[in-house]
């Protein structure tokens, strides 16, 4: 079996297996017949793909990733309230995901891909906190999760015409467990500190979680999380980019398009043939919901004192490093941080982790079987 661990966060699903990372945003449209791209387009790119599962239901096409950005109000991202236990849209990434490491892994090697291949696949994933702790739900994520998924990709990708069959076995983790199981063995303050209270603010795209974890152990009683996210934060910031500029279609694409932009060396722009330095805008709105995110941090420190050191992790921790330290060192408080490829990728890393482990037992459970 192929271990594979897969972290369905709200903003992008990062994939990690062997020497493969793989990070596809977290958008979604219903599909349609197209004819619109080159030949030499990048596959993760047009991940148009017609899924048959028990998981998904009735055979349907969907645009995914990158793709499914481009397709203006018919695109779909992940909304606060949404369960991903219970969301078609996280059902939907988990296959495909898996799917597009299955060929990538092929194509990367110089792999020959044949029309149909089928692969045995031993899969890690995860949920929020909030959900993990509501009793069954990890378990009832785990059957549904499991079983055989059917994704064909369809012309004119990369891939068209390529039909992938996975079986899947999979666990479900909270997903600030395998980040921390992770971080322990890799950040050497959490190894000198060996049973210290350690807190976690674990930023995503619709939430922030706050697990605490005594040693290797999390402590469900004082795990908490809190309605605050990039998602939310980047609706806000264009509402202000676009009151700033006149330009009710600045940034069309959403939420995923001025994510990539924050990424960018300098906050210019142009826009109907006038360019704007975005810059103060930008900065005042981070600023802010920088110190919001602060005050929620100190809440929770002070609801739990014991906490030794508290950890500033997720894919959104890198937008407010800067002004969470300004603020942390008027208050002679010190923060951690990992950096922003470790904070992006820890859950993927853990999960990945927990999947060898899962698989080699697995292996060594069907030997003896038949020993």
């Amino acid at each position: 079996m192929w271990p594979i661990g897969i972290d369905l966060g709200n903003g992008a699903v990062k994939v990690r297996t062997d020497h493969l990372k793989l990070l596809i945003p977290n958008v979604m449209a219903v599909g349609a017949t197209r004819a619109d791209l080159l030949e030499n387009t990048k596959a993760l790119d047009t991940l148009d793909v017609t899924l048959s599962s028990s998981l998904i239901g009735d055979s349907q096409r969907y645009f995914v990733g990158s793709l499914a950005s481009y397709q203006g109000t018919r695109a779909k991202y992940m909304s606060p309230n949404e369960q991903k236990t219970n969301s078609l849209q996280s059902s939907v990434l988990f296959v495909t995901s898996l799917a597009a490491a299955v060929l990538h892994q092929k194509t990367e090697r110089g792999e020959s891909i044949p029309e149909k291949i089928e692969m045995d696949l031993f899969a890690v994933t995860g949920v929020s906190l909030v959900e993990s702790l509501q009793k069954g739900v990890r378990k009832r994520f785990e059957s549904s999760l499991n079983g055989t998924h059917r994704v064909k990709f369809e012309p004119p990708s990369p891939w068209g015409g390529v039909e992938v069959v996975l079986n899947v076995q999979t666990k479900v983790f909270p997903e600030g467990y395998a980040a921390f199981l992770w971080m322990a063995g890799n950040a050497q303050s959490i190894q000198q500190a060996r049973d210290a209270v350690i807190g976690m603010a674990e930023i995503g795209e619709l939430s922030t979680e706050f697990p605490v974890f005594q040693g290797v152990n999390l402590n469900p009683s004082l795990c908490t999380g809190e309605q605050f996210g990039v998602g939310g934060v980047m609706d806000e910031l264009l509402i202000d980019i676009r009151e700033l500029t006149g330009v009710e279609s600045a940034f069309s694409n959403g939420r995923l398009e001025l994510e990539q932009f924050l990424e960018s060396p300098r906050w210019t722009c142009w826009l109907m043939g006038t360019e704007y330095d975005l810059t103060q805008v930008i900065q005042e709105r981070l600023s802010k919901e920088a110190k919001r995110l602060y005050d929620l941090i100190l809440a929770k420190w002070k609801r739990t004192p014991s906490i030794q050191q508290f950890w500033v992790v997720g894919g959104g921790s890198a937008l407010f490093q800067p002004y969470l330290k300004v603020l942390a060192a008027k208050d002679n408080r010190m923060l951690f941080f990992a950096s922003s490829e470790m904070a992006r990728w820890m859950n993927a890393e853990g999960m990945y982790m927990l999947a060898k482990e899962a698989a080699k037992r697995h292996a060594e459970s069907v030997s003896m079987n038949h020993a």
